[in-house]
């Protein structure tokens, strides 16, 4: 679910890193993008240039997509979900913090390393804080490959779930999971999202393996076929 790769930091940045976050509460972004949200690479607002952040980011040596300082207060946990992007995580701050592979049932600790990891979102999980300070990550998101097929049919899925939040809850432990896969054999093509509908290309044989998991709520429509 999550794994070391071979990009680091060093204790000095980590301490500048902790001394400059923002103050606030939730999720603060630190880039912008330059295209495309999933697919184009995205680059470091004007306001975090040349501070700690950028060296930080830079110490990826490759494009990366939307990176965000995520803090989560002792006794919180997010929403079960997956995610159609994988993501690298690097733990700025923790105390008896974990992701949580809830396919599994598995406790990841997220330990202060000074390493970055990458997380395969497309597991149903969940983060969860049991200690006594906020967990504070840098999480940035691993861009789709941009994939060029003819022969993919144009996919539309929209819902009649009048709830908008759980519509997306729905979505997210059913189809994302699909969609990541799809990504990572590269049978996912120009993926966009509105609030009431997703759009995507992919194989017929793709689609019929999604039509099985498609919850009722949702509709589902095939062009080009």
């Amino acid at each position: 679910m999550i794994k070391d790769t071979s990009y680091t930091i060093t204790n000095e940045m980590l301490i500048k890193a902790l001394d400059s976050i923002p103050n606030y509460f939730g999720k603060s972004t630190l880039n912008q993008p330059t295209g495309n949200f999933f697919t184009d690479k995205w680059i470091i607002k004007p306001e975090f240039l040349n501070t700690v952040w950028d060296t930080i980011m830079q110490m990826l040596p490759f494009p990366v997509g939307e990176a965000r300082i995520i803090s989560i207060e002792p006794g919180k946990c997010y929403i079960k979900h997956a995610d159609i992007d994988d993501r690298y995580h690097l733990t700025l701050q923790s105390e008896d913090s974990f992701l949580v592979d809830l396919d599994k049932n598995i406790l990841h600790p997220l330990h202060v390393t000074k390493v970055w990891k990458l997380f395969d979102a497309g597991v149903r999980h969940s983060a969860v804080n049991f200690g006594t300070k906020n967990r504070i990550e840098l999480v940035v998101r691993k861009l789709l490959p941009k994939v060029e097929n003819k022969n993919f049919c144009k996919v539309i899925i929209s819902t009649e779930q009048m709830n908008h939040e759980t519509a997306r809850n729905k979505f997210d432990n059913t189809v994302s999971p699909w969609l990541n896969a799809k990504a990572k054999q590269n049978l996912l093509q120009d993926f966009n999202f509105t609030e009431t509908q997703v759009t995507f290309k992919s194989s017929k044989e793709s689609i019929q393996s999604l039509k099985e998991l498609l919850p009722s709520n949702f509709i589902l429509k095939v062009l080009d076929e």
